[in-house]
């Protein structure tokens, strides 16, 4: 069978895993026909394969994301990040430690929960103040819709009882009409105007943490899909 691609001349990891190697490799269409040494690779050159000589460069399987938030998420896997947390209990124990480690009224942000984590759902401010101290609190969850805020950043934003939803979102309430500490959609935004404004510094750290991240994953190309 003879091959569309052949790539030859290099160092070919054909399995991340086991960290194997080989010389050759021959692609039909998208299917991998052949990998060896290049005399097994050899007899699937025809008249019409594109062949690529590596010139002892290394090739490797990889995915290209074209929607992805790079520099947001790295921010969050380096501040308190709560992605892959299954419970209530976890997130306020991962809470308690990255407040630990802060400044006397420093905001603590990060993000990533889960409402299957929570009661219906929903978790509260009142869990939220224990764990972090009292200081004003934004953690957005993992598909970015809701946030779960503290009261100190309720009070700071001036969000009470009275305070209407805005008309592309909801502020979540008990069943005496008080906010709980969840923000859903454009209500997020009456706390996260108030908080403190990302470094370009930060911005750099938060990209390249991603980064690392995403090569890990075999994802060698992506395109952010909000740059704001």
């Amino acid at each position: 069978m003879s091959a569309t691609l052949v790539l030859r001349g290099g160092r070919l990891l054909l399995r991340a895993s086991t960290q194997t190697f080989v010389e050759a490799l021959a692609v039909d269409g998208e299917q991998v026909i052949a990998a060896g040494d290049l005399n097994e690779v050899a007899e699937h050159i025809g008249p019409r394969t594109e062949v690529i000589d590596l010139a002892g460069r290394l090739a490797m399987p990889a995915f290209g994301d074209a929607h992805v938030h790079a520099a947001n998420a790295g921010l969050e896997m380096l501040r308190c990040n709560l992605l892959g947390m299954r419970t209530r209990q976890a997130c306020l124990d991962a809470v308690a430690s990255y407040a630990s480690g802060l400044a006397p009224g420093a905001w603590l942000v990060g993000g990533g929960w889960a409402m299957e984590g929570f009661p219906g759902g929903l978790p509260r401010a009142s869990d939220l103040d224990a764990a972090c101290g009292g200081r004003p609190a934004f953690l957005p969850n993992r598909d970015h819709h809701s946030a779960w805020v503290s009261s100190t950043a309720l009070e700071r934003a001036g969000i009470a009882a009275d305070t209407p939803d805005p008309p592309d979102g909801r502020i979540e309430r008990d069943s005496l009409g008080q906010p709980i500490g969840v923000l859903h959609e454009g209500a997020m935004s009456l706390v996260s105007r108030l908080v403190p404004e990302t470094s370009p510094a930060e911005l750099t750290r938060g990209l390249l943490r991603a980064q690392e991240h995403l090569l890990a994953l075999g994802v060698t190309s992506w395109q952010d899909a909000c740059i704001g």
